[in-house]
């Protein structure tokens, strides 16, 4: 019996979606594989054959996270009947969203247990600051024709944070 790619999707989604919710309530103490086999209710060789590894699955899960953030932003970025302010409030509003969304605490969680020595982490940690920054580049364009502060192209790893932007 072969599994069509729609269920392959499927059960790779469910997958991913159970990993968030173990580590939104356990933590990632308690994230095990096993954990989430119970909570997308499948086999534990599912998430070998679909992610390899535990830190697959996590590389997996960050990365599902950062798409739908990136995609989200970029569709009111991207859109140019949006004015500027209501861009800004929307911004606002994703803060919430993304704390309320689990986004936050798995970063936090990654974070706190050295995330980055884990393999495959640069690249994930690069395509996801690469699209939040693609994500943004509408907005820099219509802020810069409409506002008195101009962006900058590089931030110095000793400058403060938000020193980006100057007037």
């Amino acid at each position: 019996m072969t599994l069509s790619a729609r269920e392959t999707s499927s059960t790779r989604q469910s997958i991913i979606d159970a990993a968030r919710n173990v580590l939104m309530s356990d933590g990632y103490s308690g994230l095990s594989t096993r954990a989430v086999a119970v909570a997308a209710n499948t086999q534990m060789s599912q998430i070998r054959y679909h992610f390899g590894s535990k830190d697959g699955l996590i590389l997996a899960l960050f990365d599902d996270m950062t798409e739908r953030l990136i995609s989200r932003q970029s569709t009111v970025f991207n859109d140019p009947e949006i004015p500027l302010s209501r861009k800004w409030a929307l911004s606002c509003d994703f803060l919430d969203q993304d704390l309320d969304s689990g986004y936050v605490r798995v970063l936090q969680e990654l974070i706190a247990v050295g995330w980055s020595p884990m393999p495959g982490s640069e690249r994930a940690g690069a395509e996801s600051g690469a699209g939040l920054q693609r994500s943004i580049r509408p907005v820099r364009a219509q802020s810069a024709s409409s506002c008195s502060f101009r962006w900058s192209r590089t931030i110095s790893s000793s400058a403060p944070k938000g020193s980006s932007i100057s007037r």
